[in-house]
């Protein structure tokens, strides 16, 4: 026989799902950025001194810069997500 939950008990419990299941997606937001942006700054940082060809931004001392940059902002947000988690 199923035992009825009361309804303030069961939004409260339901609140509470939805609140980690916000934060989770905050994370993963975090995560995925973080992987994103270290992964362009070492792209960028490799174009811009010349080591991976191809490209117009290839030996463009601009991009040896902003690659660092970015990776620098990426790693951020990394150490973010693991004090989060």
């Amino acid at each position: 026989m199923a035992h009825a939950v009361p309804g303030p008990i069961l939004s409260r419990c339901s609140a509470a799902y939805v609140g980690r299941m916000k934060a989770n997606r905050g994370t993963i937001v975090l995560l995925i950025c973080g992987i994103g942006l270290v992964a362009m700054g070492i792209v960028w940082t490799l174009q811009g001194i010349g080591m991976l060809g191809g490209s117009v931004m290839s030996g463009s001392m601009i991009w040896a810069v902003i690659g660092p940059i970015v990776a620098i902002a990426g790693v951020i947000l990394l150490v973010r997500w693991g004090r989060v988690r």
